[in-house]
């Protein structure tokens, strides 16, 4: 049984690995705690550790594992165990039994807030109890031998409360493939655990029929696809297929060599028009490392800043709209800093001069519906504070 966990448990743990190079777009898994109540002559309480995975190449298909482990509450007012050596226990009571599981299933809805489901699979289950000699106040421990091999099959869905919380009940059949016997009280007055026919079967004790109730913690995990292996993923690269070595914008596409302004010009926009505004800081795609294509650019500007240390300079960032609007504020303001931090490690300028804002796509210039539009939107703005 442990071999066949711990067999278990290495396969859904290399499931990830080999997802890199089935499907890396995407994986969700979702763990599960909670507790099971089977009717069966008696009955069981279980609690409940699970888990689903999503099989990436058909998101809709999962793998699981369960453990679980629980009372049965038997009615042992009549039973009684004889060992091997004639020793009679007047008592017998915690009827346990440890299940384990490893299923197959299917997802209908898997991102929904509503995910019906099924499952079904192998199972197994081992049961034990105590005995104890009331006369002699001894009591042993005992193992059913073996562990009974079931078929579970689970209906159940998630009923997401929250983004990273679900509420799942289900209900489960479990056909049983071999018995675990035992004798009843009978005549003789005594019970044996045994492997024949005609004894009690602690199958039924457990029951065929189910009800559980989990708390499911749904976990979507993005997987960057880049194709074409130029850094930006497939999802945002506006021009897939990029040759090997060419250096592109944080979209993707190829840098063109454009002509960056003179230290001159930069000077005399921010002495005259207070503001200068540039696209030719680039930086790489979705992070505010600044490629080395925006040093010559950056240089004049930190050259700039040193021969004119009275001047206070407002850094302000600016994104397209692909991408939520908090995301893009929260780039935005990384990339000013990241520029600011530029200019104070590199130049003689005090961080006390420079000030940062991330504004994100809230002041677009241009048309975010094109693809020239949105590469005007991506800018960073210097503003001349001073009066």
């Amino acid at each position: 049984m442990k071999k066949i966990c711990v067999l278990a448990l290495l396969m859904l743990l290399a499931i990830p690995v080999f997802s890199e190079v089935w499907n890396p777009t995407m994986k969700l898994v979702t763990p599960e705690i909670g507790f099971e109540y089977g009717i069966g002559e008696d009955g069981h309480m279980d609690l409940r550790l699970g888990a689903r995975y999503n099989f990436p190449p058909m998101e809709n298909l999962v793998l699981g594992f369960c453990f679980q482990t629980g009372k049965i509450m038997k009615d042992d007012a009549e039973l009684y165990y004889r060992d091997e050596l004639g020793h009679t226990y007047d008592k017998l009571d915690n009827f346990h039994n440890l299940s384990y599981d490893i299923l197959v299933g299917w997802e209908f809805i898997p991102y929904g807030k509503i995910n019906p489901y099924i499952q079904t699979g192998i199972g197994f289950v081992s049961y034990n109890f105590t005995a104890t000699n009331s006369v002699e106040g001894v009591s042993v421990d005992l193992d059913v031998a073996g562990a009974a091999k079931k078929i579970p099959i689970i209906v159940g869905c998630d009923f997401k409360v929250w983004k990273y919380i679900a509420i799942t009940p289900y209900f489960k059949f479990t056909g049983y493939l071999d018995e675990r016997l035992a004798e009843d009280s009978g005549i003789e007055g005594f019970l044996v655990i045994y492997d024949d026919q005609d004894k009690e079967d602690f199958n039924n004790w457990r029951g065929m029929t189910h009800f559980g109730l989990n708390l499911s913690v749904p976990i979507s995990i993005p997987r960057k696809s880049d194709a074409d292996g130029d850094g930006v993923t497939d999802k945002y690269d506006f021009c897939p297929g990029t040759l090997p070595g060419i250096r592109v914008d944080e979209r993707g596409c190829p840098l063109k060599p454009t002509e960056v302004p003179s230290y001159e010009k930069i000077e005399k926009e921010l002495r005259d028009k207070r503001t200068f505004v540039t696209n030719q800081i680039y930086f790489s795609f979705d992070s505010a490392d600044i490629l080395q294509e925006s040093y010559t650019l950056l240089g004049y500007l930190g050259k700039i800043l040193e021969n004119h240390n009275d001047w206070q300079i407002e850094i302000r960032g600016h994104t397209d709209s692909l991408g939520t609007d908090s995301y893009n504020r929260q780039l935005s303001l990384r990339r000013a800093n990241s520029v600011k931090s530029y200019l104070v490690s590199n130049h003689r300028v005090s961080s006390k001069k420079l000030s940062t804002k991330g504004f994100g796509e809230s002041v677009p210039i241009a048309d975010n519906g094109q693809q020239e539009g949105r590469a005007l939107n991506r800018r960073v703005e210097f503003i001349l504070l001073n009066e």
